[in-house]
């Protein structure tokens, strides 16, 4: 399946990488009738939020190496193109940073199941379990952890394949090389896991995977 695909990286700005929600916040709520940026249901009131849609993002923000980083597919990358080149300015904590230089890719890229198995690394921290089950997951053995991961990760690539469009009609083979790390999140320290994994699954680069990929997590760049 082809995805249309747009990755914009501001090479200028340096941020530190909990700032990827906060370059959500600025885009969503500067483009608020856009609802790629919130992904929010425009149409919809309840009694005091906008509905949030429970979809896959299609554009996503993160700090990758230090740098903002923006990647966005089909609907998003489109939307994506029509404002953001036109940025000179974003605000950050009340701090305007000016964007002087930006990276940009605009392809037609590849994503579903693979002839060839891939090696990605995850580039941000991969929320794969909460605070509920993560206390199951330490009470496994190394072999049963291993499945555990490997289990969630295919349920990722089937969830996003889902809200994609993709049917997935082969089986998705993963292996994992992942060390557990603690985040906070929304001032609440997390399990996060850091590493590399191997799938017979192409995934553009910069996608997230797992939990709050809008803000920047699970984002894995192919190394191989």
């Amino acid at each position: 399946m082809d995805l249309q695909y747009l990755m914009i990286k501001y090479i200028d700005l340096h941020l530190k990488m909990r700032d990827g929600m906060k370059l959500r916040g600025y885009f969503a709520n500067k483009y608020k009738d856009l609802e790629v940026f919130h992904n929010h249901d425009n149409n919809k009131e309840e009694t005091k939020n906008k509905k949030f849609h429970f979809r896959y993002p299609t554009v996503q923000f993160k700090v990758i190496d230090s740098n903002p980083v923006i990647v966005a597919i089909n609907e998003g990358a489109n939307t994506l193109k029509d404002v953001v080149l036109y940025e000179d300015t974003i605000k950050i904590d009340d701090k305007d940073y000016s964007v002087q230089r930006a990276e940009l890719s605009s392809k037609s890229v590849n994503f579903g199941i693979s002839k060839e198995i891939r090696t990605y690394e995850f580039k941000t921290p991969w929320m794969s379990l909460n605070q509920n089950n993560y206390p199951d997951y330490l009470a496994l053995d190394d072999i049963d952890k291993e499945e555990k991961l490997k289990s969630v990760l295919i349920g990722n690539i089937l969830s996003m394949s889902k809200s994609i469009g993709y049917k997935v009609d082969e089986k998705i083979k993963v292996s994992v090389d992942l060390k557990p790390i603690e985040l906070n999140f929304k001032d609440i320290k997390m399990k996060g896991f850091k590493g590399t994994f191997k799938t017979n699954f192409d995934i553009p680069d910069y996608l997230g995977l797992g939990k709050s990929v809008s803000r920047g997590l699970g984002s894995i760049v192919k190394i191989k």
